[in-house]
């Protein structure tokens, strides 16, 4: 009979945190840097959120020429990543605006 190895609470986490790619945890501290510079600057942090979205784009442009009929375009999901964090993010940024506990800049 086979025993199934009992998992440590290391090996639980880490099977737990299957991230898509390596590059998801940037996407997330992106999105955050994104609300932090809305707090700060709010044009600017849907400004660098389109830029972000317009790179994915450019980069699955050209990935999928360079690997045509292998390619498995990812460019939204990355966006994904990053807005799934800003949101929220940003909404704890709006709710601390309405109650005057910080103040969202717009110059």
């Amino acid at each position: 009979m086979c025993e199934e190895k009992k998992l440590t609470r290391l090996e639980r986490a880490q099977s737990w945190l299957r991230l898509r790619k390596k590059t998801v945890l940037a996407h997330w501290l992106y999105g955050a840097f994104c609300a932090f510079v809305s707090w700060q600057f709010f044009p600017a942090g849907i400004t660098f959120l389109l830029i972000f979205a317009g790179w994915e784009i450019w980069n699955d442009n050209n990935e999928k020429w360079r690997q045509w009929p292998h390619y498995k375009p990812e460019g939204d999901l990355d966006f994904w990543d990053s807005l799934v964090v800003k949101a929220p993010s940003f909404g704890i940024i709006l709710i601390l605006h309405a109650r005057e506990i910080l103040t969202i800049t717009w110059y």
